[in-house]
């Protein structure tokens, strides 16, 4: 039996609203080598975006070495295997290829070419052995995230990626007729359950980077994916998966249950998978749960929370969003809101300020000429643009306000 821990997007690096997560990765880090020296699988199988982005602070190349230095010297017969995913640079992952091969990692972060020019699909196929039976071996297919220039195009990226894989997986079955397929990958999975916010970040318009797996299925005893942070089978098959993010990366990811697969392959087809749930060092929450809250409710609710206590670490205080509805302008909401929440055992990562829409403002646009706009006055137009943000009248005292504005503004031009 072969025994894969499947893990992906780590982005180590990121910064959440001005909050440094290092501590919070490096809480992910030695939770994950706990489990590895609990579990001793024969592979770590890494699918991508181990960094948040292209150029990561220092702080978590450290981070990522210093894990890299414990867990091989830990488990010296551990194979670790590691792709890009499209938040990583090809070239910065890959640059230190001397120092993986010294302590036994191997990482594929763009696609091999011969020296036609031509994929080299050898060079993605990693024989894996058990570490107690070398004996018993499944191969890897270490695919990197791919950009538009490493696959023929045809038709749509879509079907060019498919076409991919399928020519792909024919030609690890003709070199290892009789082993278990591991296909290591980095895309968005027809079939997937995505929010409608995190699908900005993984299709192109109309979904069409988005590959049709159910081909690849038959080809495969188990797809290790990455990209979509909603740990998941993908299209209802329970031997593709995507294994999830290390932490919560937005508010929409509060939910989501964090952690690693376990998955134990005996013989060419007999697949287990199973998951191992992590508790990240800080949680996500939002107030209100679901919509939104006038400010004097939102005030309310921050004060049924737990107080703050001086002797608390407060790198654990779980991130905190507030929706707030503002019917009218407030100037003192977002002071008297933050003001309640440093109270609070939570970190006020932001202030969302949702105003009503009026009816006005989903109608179809008017044409304007250059004579109306000659004719408008001023405080018709700040009453206009106030009914259209707040859907009401303006109130009388801020009319005068603006009044009093306007006639200062004259007095000084004169």
């Amino acid at each position: 039996m072969i025994r894969l821990i499947h893990t992906a997007d780590w982005h180590l690096g990121q910064n959440f609203f001005g909050n440094d997560r290092t501590q919070e990765h490096e809480h992910f880090l030695t939770w994950m080598l706990a489990v590895i020296r609990e579990q001793r699988p024969d592979a770590l199988l890494i699918a991508g975006d181990v960094f948040d982005n292209a150029n990561p602070p220092a702080s978590a190349e450290r981070l990522f070495w210093d894990f890299l230095d414990r867990l091989t010297s830990e488990n010296p017969r551990l194979r670790v295997i590691i792709t890009s995913g499209n938040h990583d640079s090809a070239n910065r992952l890959s640059a230190p290829e001397a120092i993986y091969r010294r302590i036994g990692v191997q990482v594929r972060s763009s696609l091999p070419k011969n020296m036609k020019g031509h994929t080299d699909w050898e060079s993605l196929c990693i024989p894996v052995s058990s570490i107690d039976n070398d004996t018993e071996e499944v191969v890897i297919v270490a695919v990197p995230f791919l950009r538009s220039d490493d696959y023929d195009f045809v038709e749509s990226p879509a079907v060019s990626m498919r076409m991919f894989y399928e020519t792909l997986l024919k030609n690890v079955s003709k070199r290892f007729p009789h082993l278990p397929v591991v296909l290591m990958a980095h895309y968005f999975a027809v079939g997937s359950k995505i929010s409608q916010t995190e699908g900005n970040d993984y299709f192109t318009v109309g979904g069409q980077n988005a590959v049709d797996s159910s081909s690849l299925t038959e080809r495969l005893t188990y797809g290790a994916l990455g990209h979509i942070h909603h740990a998941q089978p993908v299209g209802g098959k329970e031997n593709i998966w995507y294994s999830g993010s290390a932490l919560p990366m937005s508010f929409m990811e509060r939910d989501y249950h964090h952690g690693v697969n376990m998955v134990e392959i005996d013989g060419e087809a007999s697949v287990k998978v199973s998951r191992i749930l992590y508790e990240p060092l800080r949680s996500m929450m939002s107030i209100p749960g679901t919509g939104t809250a006038s400010c004097e409710e939102v005030i309310r609710m921050l004060g049924q929370l737990p107080a703050e206590d001086k002797k608390d670490n407060k790198d654990t205080y779980p991130y905190l969003e507030v929706k707030v509805l503002e019917k009218i302008p407030n100037p003192q909401m977002v002071s008297a809101i933050q003001q309640a929440a440093a109270q609070r055992k939570v970190c006020l990562c932001r202030i969302e300020r949702v105003r009503p829409q009026s009816e006005d403002m989903l109608s179809d646009n008017v044409v304007v000429t250059a004579e109306d706009i000659q004719k408008l006055v001023p405080a018709k137009i700040a009453r206009d643009a106030y009914a259209s943000v707040y859907g009401e009248e303006m109130p009388d005292e801020l009319a005068r306000m603006i009044a009093e504005v306007k006639r200062e503004c004259e007095t000084e031009a004169e």
